[in-house]
Order: C-alpha cells, then sequence, then structure tokens
C-alpha cells in the first residue's frame, strides 16, 4: 500500500491555504459533532444524493494498526442542497495531515424515473489528495417487491464518470435493511470498496470499511431518517 490511505501521493499545493483549512476543520468538526450527522457518499466515490438543505453530516475512520491512519469528513449543506465539505486524511509516516475541500451541486433531484444527477469537484484547492477532480453523479432507487421491503429499506444504484484521482468511471450499490444496518459497495479507479454500519444510538453508527483492501473503523453521526 502508498503512503496515503486511498493511494494518493502528497499535495505541493500552497501550504498557507492547508494551514487555514487545518485550523478550520476542527472548529468545523465541533459543530459537526453537537448537531449528530452522517456522510452521505457511498464508500470513497461520490454519491449523487446530496444533504437535504441546511444539514450536516460527519464520518470518522481510524486504521488501528498502521499508525492510527485515519480520514475524516465534514460536510455542510446550504439552502440549496449545495455540499461543501472539508475533507481531512493523515497517513502513516506523514507529519502533516492534507486537507481538502469538496464541492458536489445538486443538478437534478430524484423524481419517479428521473435519477439523482450531480456535478463536482474533490480538493477545489489542491491542498489534499485528489487534485481537483471534477466528476458526475448519477443515482437511482430501485423499487422493491412487496416481500423484498419487509427486509430491505431502500435500494440504490450509483454510477458516475470523474478526471484526475478519481480516474475514469465509479459505480455503486447502497443497501439499507429494517435492521437499521446499511451497506456498500463500490468500484473506483478499478479497485473495490466497501462499507457497513450498524446503529448503536440515536443518529449513531459503528462502521468499519474497506478502502482498497485495508480495513477501517470509525463512527457516524447523522440527522437523516
Amino acid at each position: 500500500m502508498s503512503r496515503t490511505l486511498m493511494g494518493y501521493g502528497k499535495s505541493k499545493s500552497s501550504e498557507s491555504i492547508e494551514h487555514k483549512l487545518r485550523w478550520l476543520f476542527p472548529l468545523l468538526m465541533s459543530a459537526g459533532f453537537a448537531s449528530s450527522i452522517r456522510a452521505e457518499r457511498i464508500v470513497l466515490a461520490p454519491d449523487a444524493n446530496t444533504l437535504d438543505p441546511k444539514s450536516y453530516k460527519t464520518s470518522f475512520l481510524i486504521r488501528p494498526d498502521s499508525g492510527n491512519s485515519n480520514i475524516s469528513w465534514l460536510t455542510v449543506s446550504t439552502a440549496q442542497s449545495i455540499e461543501i465539505e472539508v475533507q481531512r486524511q493523515h497517513n502513516m509516516g506523514d507529519k502533516r495531515a492534507l486537507t481538502g475541500l469538496n464541492v458536489e451541486y445538486p443538478f437534478l433531484s430524484e423524481l419517479g424515473a428521473v435519477p439523482a444527477v450531480s456535478v463536482g469537484v474533490r480538493d477545489l484547492l489542491g491542498t489534499g489528495s485528489e487534485h481537483h477532480s471534477l466528476y458526475l453523479a448519477v443515482a437511482r432507487t430501485i423499487p422493491l417487491s412487496n416481500s423484498q421491503a419487509k427486509i430491505v429499506r431502500s435500494l440504490k444504484l450509483d454510477a458516475g464518470v470523474g478526471t484526475e484521482r478519481i480516474n475514469g468511471l465509479f459505480g455503486g450499490l447502497q443497501i439499507v435493511f429494517r435492521s437499521g444496518m446499511d451497506v456498500q459497495l463500490e468500484g473506483l479507479r478499478k479497485r473495490f470498496n466497501f462499507g457497513i454500519g450498524l446503529p448503536v444510538a440515536h443518529n449513531v453508527q459503528v462502521r468499519a470499511s474497506g478502502l482498497n483492501g485495508v480495513i477501517f473503523y470509525g463512527l457516524t453521526f447523522s440527522t437523516a431518517h
């Protein structure tokens, strides 16, 4: 495995911008934990469904067997459901974390047979690990039969394409069970990732994720229903 959590090289962008983002992230995370929010993505790949207007999400994953390498996300949704996300990634052997700014715009909301469509950019300022990656994401909820609906609450297919570090096509499957457990499967950069979430309290989940063949553990806080 490479030096970074997701196989990226270290950014050479402006240290002054990264320094400001590094100080901004803990403040935003504090607000996020107080609001009890959750991350809205497949596993690492973009999800075309943005958060509800004026809502928040936060998630944290850590790899205990590798010097506590970790990755965190905090997302704020505007009144127009435009997502503004701060992503912070700290890798074993690196003296400092990489902090990136992501933005996603909901071009279309899912309505009947019309899928959700969003466009976005990862690492807008070039201070993180995804180097100005542009993408188009599409998501569609799959109708369930009466028997399926007794076990599965929702089933969604995701697909998209991106530039730079996203590097081509990506896709995924998201399942939410009636028990509250959710499962995500995705293909991104010709690699397979998965995520499993289990509710442990109101708006709180414990999570296990396989990222590029490495297992991470963490927590998700959510205001979603």
